[in-house]
C-alpha cells in the first residue's frame, strides 16, 4: 500500500509543480 500512497503524492507534486509553472 505504501507504494500505492507513494504514487499519489507524486501525481499531486506534479501537478502543483505544473500549476506553479
Amino acid at each position: 500500500d505504501s507504494c500505492k500512497h507513494d504514487g499519489l503524492i507524486w501525481q499531486e507534486k506534479q501537478e502543483h509543480q505544473h500549476d506553479n509553472r
